[in-house]
């Protein structure tokens, strides 16, 4: 096996079993490869970070989503405004003419918004 076809089976083995690697891996791969197995596990560990990274900010997301909208559910709780209460017609979607929003759990009053145009979606 030439120097070349085993440094590209490293790291082939590598990428696949870079989560489950243990230090005597890494001990015996650097013994075996020196200064190129340190640039491609350099590599691989940057690109396994920002993996890490993209799903980290994935669930972030949402959990940020599920956080507001548990928060508009559980106003009472949470002092965050909520819907109260619709007005007028429906539209062929079932949305109403006007909504009636209450800033936070336990006022008398609430905001009337009032629908200004007719459901509209991008189109992708």
């Amino acid at each position: 096996m030439t120097e070349t076809t085993k440094k590209e089976a490293l790291a082939r083995r590598l990428c696949a079993s870079f989560r489950n690697c243990t230090e005597e891996d890494v001990d015996h791969d650097v013994a075996n490869c020196g200064d190129d197995f340190m640039n491609i596990w350099r590599r691989l560990a940057a690109v396994a970070l920002e993996e890490q990274d993209r799903e980290v900010k994935k669930i972030d997301e949402r959990f940020q989503r599920v956080r507001k909208a548990l928060s508009h559910l559980l106003a009472e709780k949470t002092g965050y405004y909520f819907i109260c209460g619709e007005g007028g017609t429906h539209d062929e979607m079932g949305l109403p003419e006007v909504i009636l929003v209450c800033p936070t759990y336990g006022l008398d009053g609430a905001c009337a918004y009032r629908k200004d145009g007719e459901y509209t979606a991008p189109g992708w």
